[in-house]
């Protein structure tokens, strides 16, 4: 789950079609990684619609 009060990272991982989302922290004009990246599902827009709406062609 994200936290509201983190500022992270999103890294498009081609190879498993998928978000890898990594925590950061700024210090200064350095960007420093805290924690571990997670890798995330289907973002929310490719999910089917729970009415089975979608586009028609």
């Amino acid at each position: 789950m994200l936290r509201r009060d983190t500022e992270y990272v999103l890294t498009w991982n081609a190879q498993n079609h998928s978000w890898l989302v990594r925590p950061i922290e700024r210090d200064g004009n350095q960007i420093m990684q805290i924690g571990g990246g997670t890798q995330m599902g289907d973002p929310a827009w490719a999910m089917s619609s729970p009415l089975g709406t979608g586009w028609d062609d």
